[in-house]
């Protein structure tokens, strides 16, 4: 190749990568992988519609617009373990719906035909000058009110229905709604103080409600439920009688933003929840479950007794339920793992003897959960495998004897005589693992078996928050991650928040595939057009510059001379071209011409 043709090829290739980055405006973007403790790599939005129906209130007493003036629009979720925002944003519209006087006196009918009055329990009689309450079942009043729904306007299709009532005039005793419940697990009814009558210990649990939902799209809440006289400060509510004491004035505006509050909360809670960890899709799921007796009273005969496997996979099927769900549970005796064990033994930060329920010695002592978790992480893979497809929800459950249970701490604990002893926790969900704990008298005495706790815990590693993250009120609805009822399924809420979560990433992590693809292909098109670009103007530029040269005409080597022929000048005989004299006659001959 010549040096001009090295100039020509150079030069194509300088047009080519000039004409290229005429086109590139932006780089090569490529997905990034969403993992549990990260959020969207892009925003998804959610769009969603809120009816708000509000049952017994005369429209002279609230303000529309100023009601719907204290609610929400716009809600960003965030991953509540992380304090960071989840990606996704909802974007809500309300419709406030009055509903009319013959479906309230309807309601009012109804619950009356299904109350009992029974004597006041004794954990709700400390402030009490009333001896008996009017109870209404909660289970029939939701079935009834899904049952007419179209009487109040129907449940949105995009959303979900917040029902309101004021339901004072019901009876003259005041009135709560109750759920009974019982553990599912085989060993509790064997409980030594099973159906023992303890209010809010023992089985079966009663609830005393004034809200509930979560088997259908809408959420119940009677503002006028519970007693004025008992001490709420725990539980969010505040039945509206209370609005009335304490020389209150009560005015529009005052009951229009006590109704708003209620219904923010209840939006914030069920309908456009947030999120513990960022839900992780999977196509199977394992749930391995690893069960530490420190007790000698479960044995390989038994455990399943204390926790049940086909209970936790039939609620996860119900939450997941187009992946398969396999649950794994291994038995092994606290004492036959000496690292562990000296572990646990190593991180006691609580150890007291007190008197319990009929004059029960019991020995609590708590461990902290720190340091077992540290280690569990360091030797993870000695207890769980990781290798095969499908995400694995590791749960570590630890079984301590008399009334021992995992203890959460922190540096307050260290000199404050009134925090001296540790919160006690049933369970805990990590990012890589759950830790959970029951004492022996939980199990013995009270009933209190595993397999709830597993499936509460669970569900915060899949993603879900507790219900009264902002408010108390939602405490009461069909969810196993409510801490009042004691549900072993999720409720509609859970459902719809996993499905959304899931979609989002699905949706977060297509969009970038797909941006990624388009890029690519994008640049490949912008090269081969820059290519042909390229091209196209060196050829033009050659075609000019080769115009403009005028080109020498061709040389060629000259034809040798002509002989020339000489004679002597003597004789006259024909001589050769340089000869001096005549080979005939020897003259001397003269010099030719050069």
């Amino acid at each position: 190749m010549t040096k001009r043709s090295h100039l020509r090829l150079s030069y194509i290739l300088l047009v080519i990568v000039i004409s290229s980055q005429l086109f590139f405006n932006a780089p090569f973007a490529y997905a990034a992988t969403t993992e549990p403790d990260k959020p969207l790599v892009e925003a998804i939005s959610h769009y969603m519609k809120i009816s708000i129906v509000l049952i017994g209130f005369d429209s002279k007493f609230i303000d529309v617009d100023y009601l719907k003036g204290n609610l929400e629009y716009e809600i960003h979720p965030i991953l509540q373990a992380y304090e960071i925002s989840h990606g996704s944003v909802y974007h809500l519209v309300y419709d406030i719906i009055t509903a009319d006087q013959s479906f309230t006196s309807e309601l009012e009918d109804f619950l009356a035909s299904i109350t009992r009055v029974q004597h006041v329990p004794k954990f709700l009689d400390s402030h009490n000058d009333t001896d008996l309450y009017a109870v209404i079942d909660a289970l029939s009043t939701e079935d009834w009110l899904h049952d007419h729904s179209d009487e109040f306007g129907g449940i949105p299709s995009d959303g979900y229905t917040l029902l309101i009532a004021n339901m004072s005039d019901l009876s003259s005793h005041y009135h709560y709604y109750s759920i009974e419940y019982y553990d599912l697990d085989g060993y509790s009814k064997k409980a030594k103080y099973y159906n023992a009558g303890v209010p809010g210990i023992s089985f079966p649990i009663v609830n005393w409600m004034f809200s509930w939902g979560g088997r259908y799209r809408f959420y119940y809440i009677d503002l006028s439920a519970g007693d004025p006289e008992y001490d709420y400060s725990g539980t969010g509510h505040i039945p509206m009688q209370c609005l009335e004491y304490e020389n209150r004035t009560l005015t529009r505006t005052s009951i229009t933003e006590y109704v708003s509050d209620y219904a923010a909360e209840a939006v914030r809670n069920l309908f456009a929840p947030s999120y513990c960890y960022s839900p992780t899709y999977s196509m199977s799921y394992d749930i391995s479950i690893l069960l530490f007796d420190n007790t000698s009273r479960i044995t390989s005969s038994n455990y399943t007794e204390v926790i049940n496997p086909s209970l936790i996979k039939s609620a996860f099927e119900n939450l997941v339920p187009n992946s398969s769900w396999n649950v794994e549970l291994t038995f092994k005796s606290l004492r036959d793992d000496p690292g562990l064990y000296s572990i646990i033994e190593d991180s006691v930060v609580y150890d007291n003897w007190t008197t319990g329920y009929e004059g029960d010695k019991l020995h609590v002592v708590y461990f902290d959960y720190r340091p077992i978790y540290y280690y569990l992480l360091r030797n993870f893979h000695n207890y769980v495998d990781t290798s095969g497809e499908a995400v694995v929800l590791p749960v570590f459950c630890f079984v301590f004897s008399s009334a021992g249970n995992l203890g959460a701490t922190w540096k307050e604990y260290i000199t404050s005589p009134s925090r001296c002893d540790p919160s006690g926790l049933w369970g805990v969900a990590l990012p890589e693992m759950a830790l959970i704990s029951h004492s022996e008298r939980d199990i013995f005495a009270w009933g209190y078996c595993l397999s709830h706790v597993v499936i509460h815990e669970v569900g915060h590693m899949m993603g879900l928050m507790h219900p009264f993250s902002y408010g108390l009120t939602e405490d009461y609805v069909s969810s196993a991650m409510a801490y009042s009822p004691y549900e072993y399924n999720f409720s509609v809420f859970d459902r719809d928040a996993i499905k959304r979560g899931h979609e989002d990433l699905l949706r977060a992590l297509s969009n970038a595939e797909v941006e990624r693809t388009a890029e690519l292909i994008r640049g490949i098109l912008l090269v081969s057009v820059g290519l042909v670009v390229g091209i196209v103007i060196s050829s033009a530029f050659w075609l000019w510059y080769s115009k403009r040269i005028k080109a020498a005409p061709p040389t060629f080597p000259p034809y040798p001379p002509r002989p020339i022929r000489r004679y002597c000048t003597q004789c006259g005989a024909e001589i050769p071209p340089f000869a001096v004299y005549c080979p005939k006659c020897g003259a001397k001959q003269e010099r030719p011409i050069r």
